[in-house]
């Protein structure tokens, strides 16, 4: 049980560290990225066998809607990172029993993403900075976890550094939606 909870301490170190090292490199600017043409569907199979175990340990059913086969320009590293923190945000807030589905589709030019979660939401007062880095949510996970905050900052700057864009929305007590737009290329 001991080495049980050193190993989750390691692994939210391991996080907060990868995400710090992202954030030293959104400094940079879009010219450090790696382009090259990424399948979002294929990005999000990958993801759920990644999270199946974490989800099903909480009690919590995973979806993956894909509609088209859509492509875009990125780097599969960091498109890989934009999910994660995404699934990582909407596990720490789900109740067991709850539902997350990913939906990848395209609308005119742009592919999308989207994650939907069945949680408690977001309150609306917050809908407008939960992108801010540093910003941390006054509710502590179900894990009793606090958030660094550097999460969804980074979702962000790696949505707009793909010349895409991340928004929210999250119907009172009726889970969240973040939807993230990208150029999508043939």
């Amino acid at each position: 049980r001991v080495m049980a909870t050193q190993l989750e301490a390691i692994d939210e170190m391991t996080l907060i560290v990868e995400q710090l090292l992202a954030l030293a490199r959104s400094e940079e600017g879009e010219e450090t990225i790696e382009w090259e043409p990424v399948e979002l569907g294929d990005l999000t199979k990958q993801a759920f066998e990644d999270w199946k175990n974490m989800a099903q340990s909480k009690g919590v059913r995973l979806i993956l809607l894909q509609k088209e086969t859509s492509w875009v320009r990125g780097e599969l590293q960091l498109l890989r990172r934009l999910l994660s923190n995404l699934l990582d945000n909407a596990l720490k807030h789900m109740p067991q029993g709850g539902e997350i589905t990913v939906e990848i589709n395209q609308r005119g030019e742009e592919s999308y993403l989207a994650v939907r979660d069945t949680g408690p939401g977001i309150p609306n007062d917050q809908l407008s900075t939960i992108f801010d880095r540093f910003f941390s949510r006054q509710i502590v996970d179900a894990g009793g976890m606090k958030s660094t905050g550097l999460g969804l900052g980074l979702c962000r700057w790696i949505a707009e550094a793909h010349k895409g864009r991340i928004e929210a929305s999250s119907p009172a007590g009726h889970g969240a939606v973040f939807t993230i737009y990208f150029p999508s290329i043939s």
